[in-house]
């Protein structure tokens, strides 16, 4: 062998270790192997490399050789019969393997006999590398002379596997003949009964019994792909084995020769077990005679009558005849599934109907602000819900109401269509409302208060009455309502009946009046409104005192601390409307003042969508602000003292459980609520005069507090309330400026 043909075989063979570390008996280790070497000196183990062109490294005794070395040190042989070992394991032919051979030129590998295929395939097939050849069957051209394939039954540790090979151009090679011929039929007799056993082994069996017997190969399913023609016009008597594809293969192969002018019977063995075969049976003149008096009491078989060919249908859905009903989007997809069209043009079509009966129920909206995907929404008139097109909520209930699963096609196609269809000229840009609603200018003000998914409470001046989701082109998306509540006749004041906003410790008389003033107003939802600061000590419940308006509004608590460099939250928990409160904050953060005095003038902020690009989204003050404060430095601030009202609480006595106080504010919701919708339309018929000069940075909201006020017959409270706390900014601002105190102090003493 020259040094290119020797480079060669190592190239073609490489890869091939595990063969022939297993024709070593070198056993494996995960990936590495048992060094001869050391094992030979008694090593458990060595942490050994290999491959066939690199070579083989043993990293403890340091044993090192190429492929070749490496059988040279473990068969203790020279060079010459190092490369014959390799040639043998691998197939060599004429000093290069077939397979390298073979692939160099693009055609199969090729062996000069079946044998050397069996072989030389089991040892090129890692899962044949333990297996032994047990059986070649072999079926011949019709001159019955030259082979046209075999069939080789391997014997593997797991069980049996069969392999088919062809014979052409004067050589093996692996892969099954375009057809058949039937195994067994040159040992034929020119007339009598002919036996056809499901396979090669079985029809063995039965010649070994004495009987005329041929088979076909591939099994249950190779009848088809077998040639009959030797069996024209013999008397044929079909054993298929007994489990369906038996039965099948029987039917088959009678079909076949019956159009050969054959006599067909066909003999089921009796008591065989699921999938047995006559071979299952001891080869003995008992089971010849029992076969032999089964053929000769079997009927001769004719063909079933053939079965009218009927195209059943399934019964079509029977719409509702409501418009949007759940019913008619099956039928209109039903009768979709009819139509012999490719599955894109369905696809579309299927998406196209879904948006149609989306447009039947409800309508489409996008936010008017924020034009994309993400901001599309879908109004279902039915139940009256304002659902975002990428929720859950939504996706869950499209998919129920089709009848898709979600991870099928047809049902992306149409998540995708209502992604389009949410942005097209057919939607409508909206700012949807959040919670509540005020509608104060014009000749109809009306204030929409939410009440859970779908219903909301319609104030209007002199009345309160609980209407739909939707009504008047309000619209709340399902994940910002308040909690269900409802209105009842015995409405009461939930400031003087719960005893967290009744026995707060204020500070100045007005103090309780201010906190029910601001906590009524923020259902007008003015787009500039103060925010009320509540500051007291450790201890003096600021904090209990808003978790219980959140109690009584029905939101969930909505509590944040405040962040050195969290400005950009500030700013996205308020564009989330409803009320949001940020406790503690009694450390100088720089972004605070300024932000607040932003938020209570419906001052706005902008970032970034996304880091990777320069879109921006515009994030505006839609949620009320309560702060609290033990020590509120950001008050230092002239212009944002001048925005707040100020509420001033000591200490607090007793000791009831705040999971009490909660409590009962939950349980007197519907009549506190209810109370506050009647004051509110009373308020909203008021068009009387109001003092002025009552809040100089939010006018609208000092003139309805006096309306609520007047609308409670405590207009005189109101007023004086509303003024304290104009007179009180300056005071607070003072309190909380390091030369202020000073000065205050300084005035204080002198007095």
């Amino acid at each position: 062998m020259t040094d290119t043909d020797l480079a060669q075989l190592r190239s073609a063979i490489d890869g091939d270790r595990k063969r022939l570390c297993a024709a070593l008996n070198l056993r494996p280790d995960g990936n590495r192997y048992f060094c001869p070497r050391c094992q030979s000196d008694g090593a458990q183990h060595a942490d050994g490399d290999f491959s066939i062109e690199a070579g083989f490294r043993c990293h403890k005794c340091g044993l090192s050789a190429d492929g070749f070395g490496l059988v040279q040190e473990v068969k203790h042989c020279d060079f010459p019969a190092a490369l014959a070992f390799v040639r043998e394991v691998f197939g060599v032919a004429d000093g290069m393997p077939a397979k390298a051979v073979h692939k160099a030129a693009g055609e199969l590998p090729a062996w000069p006999s079946i044998e050397a295929a069996a072989e030389g395939f089991r040892r090129c097939n890692k899962r044949l590398a333990c297996a032994t050849v047990e059986r070649i069957f072999t079926c011949y051209e019709p001159d019955g002379k030259t082979p046209r394939g075999a069939e080789v039954r391997y014997m593997t540790p797991e069980g049996k596997q069969c392999r088919p090979f062809k014979f052409v151009g004067g050589a093996w090679h692996s892969g099954a003949p375009e057809k058949w011929t039937v195994y067994g039929w040159r040992e034929l007799p020119p007339a009598g009964p002919v036996y056809v056993p499901e396979g090669p082994k079985c029809r063995d069996f039965m010649a070994r019994l004495g009987f005329a017997a041929i088979a076909s190969f591939g099994g249950a399913s190779g009848a088809k792909k077998t040639e009959w023609d030797a069996m024209a016009g013999r008397e044929i008597i079909i054993m298929p084995d007994a489990d369906e594809p038996g039965e099948k293969y029987a039917a088959t192969v009678a079909e076949i020769l019956r159009g050969m002018n054959c006599e067909i019977r066909i003999v089921r063995l009796p008591d065989m077990p699921e999938g047995g075969d006559v071979a299952d049976l001891p080869e003995t003149p008992e089971t010849a005679e029992l076969v032999q008096r089964l053929a000769e009491d079997a009927e001769p078989w004719t063909p079933p009558p053939p079965v009218e060919a009927r195209a059943v249908e399934p019964p079509m859905p029977e719409p509702t005849g409501a418009t949007g009903g759940v019913e008619a989007i099956r039928a209109a997809l039903w009768g979709l599934t009819q139509e012999k069209i490719p599955a894109n043009e369905f696809y579309r079509k299927a998406a196209a109907a879904v948006v149609d009966w989306l447009h039947g129920r409800g309508r489409f909206y996008y936010h008017a602000e924020r034009p994309d995907f993400a901001g599309v929404m879908y109004f279902d008139n039915e139940r009256k819900l304002l659902l975002p097109i990428g929720s859950d909520a939504f996706l869950a209930w499209l998919s129920d109401c089709l009848g898709v699963n979600r991870s099928e096609r047809v049902f992306q196609f149409a998540a995708s269509a209502i992604e389009t269809e949410g942005l097209s000229a057919r939607a409508t840009g909206i700012i949807p409302a959040a919670y509540w609603a005020g509608r104060l200018s014009g000749d109809a003000p009306a204030i929409y208060i939410s009440s859970g998914p779908g219903r909301m409470a319609r104030i209007t001046p002199g009345a309160v009455e609980i209407v739909d989701n939707g009504a008047d082109d309000v619209l709340f998306p399902a994940g910002a309502v308040l909690e269900p509540w409802h209105l009842v006749e015995d409405g009461r004041d939930p400031f003087e009946t719960c005893s967290i906003f009744k026995d707060m410790a204020t500070a100045a008389p007005h103090g309780r009046e201010l906190v029910r003033l601001w906590t009524m107003s923020l259902f007008a939802d003015f787009s500039c409104k103060p925010p009320l600061c509540v500051s007291s000590c450790v201890g003096g419940g600021k904090t209990a005192l808003i978790r219980g308006v959140f109690r009584l509004l029905g939101i969930v608590e909505n509590i944040t601390a405040v962040n050195k460099n969290g400005e950009g939250d500030f700013w996205a928990t308020l564009d989330g409307g409803g009320l949001a409160c940020f406790d503690n904050a009694d450390t100088r953060i720089d972004w605070l003042p300024d932000a607040l005095a932003a938020a209570s003038t419906a001052g706005s902020h902008q970032k970034r969508k996304l880091y990777t690009d320069a879109d921006r989204v515009t994030l505006r003050a839609r949620a009320a602000v309560a702060i609290t404060s033990a020590s509120p430095s950001f008050a230092s601030d002239a212009g944002l003292a001048d925005r707040l009202l100020v509420v001033r609480l000591q200490r607090r006595t007793g000791e009831t459980a705040e999971s009490t106080l909660f409590n009962e504010v939950t349980a007197a919701r519907n009549a506190g609520l209810s109370w506050i919708t009647r004051v509110l339309s009373v308020a909203l018929a008021d068009t009387a005069p109001t003092p002025g000069r009552l809040n100089a940075r939010h006018p609208d909201f000092a003139a309805f507090a006096v309306r609520i006020g007047r609308a409670m017959g405590r207009e005189v409270e109101a007023v004086e309330a509303l003024k304290a706390a104009e007179r009180d900014k300056s005071l607070f601002n003072l309190e909380n400026d390091t030369v202020g105190a000073v000065l205050l102090e300084m005035m204080q003493g002198g007095s």
